[in-house]
């Protein structure tokens, strides 16, 4: 009963944290600044993303 009720609390307090800072997600979203640093962390992402895909790419051909 100990776990159940401890996996219980631990799916939903993730829940209610996301669900009561609705607020201030959306004062974030609307300030220029975050916007600014989501473009950057977009880019730099697909960046990362397309590197790793082409290292998988093309290390087949060079592995021994």
């Amino acid at each position: 009963m100990v776990f159940i009720l401890l996996f219980a609390i631990g799916h939903c307090i993730p829940i209610v944290i996301a669900g009561s800072s609705t607020a201030m997600v959306k004062s974030l979203l609307a300030n220029n600044s975050w916007q600014q640093s989501g473009r950057v962390f977009k880019r730099l992402a697909g960046t990362l993303i397309a590197l790793l895909g082409v290292y998988f790419i093309v290390q087949p051909f060079f592995s021994a």
